[in-house]
């Protein structure tokens, strides 16, 4: 089994840790190695990655 077949299995089973868009595999929890607890990544806002993040999160952050 490809690598992208089982982190699509593993987006079926657990869809909070990964981006909101339909196909996108982009992980936006991460596990913490010190406290084992799912925390958000780095670059991520929400539930997007930073590829398909919304628009107005968009125009906020061009504004800073």
């Amino acid at each position: 089994m490809h690598i992208q077949a089982r982190v699509a299995l593993d987006k079926e089973k657990h869809p909070e840790r990964f981006c909101a868009h339909s196909r996108c595999l982009w992980r936006v929890m991460k596990c913490d190695p010190m406290t084992r607890e799912m925390v958000p990544a780095p670059n991520c806002e929400g539930r997007h990655c930073p590829r398909h993040k919304p628009a107005e999160l968009n125009a906020a952050t061009e504004h800073k």
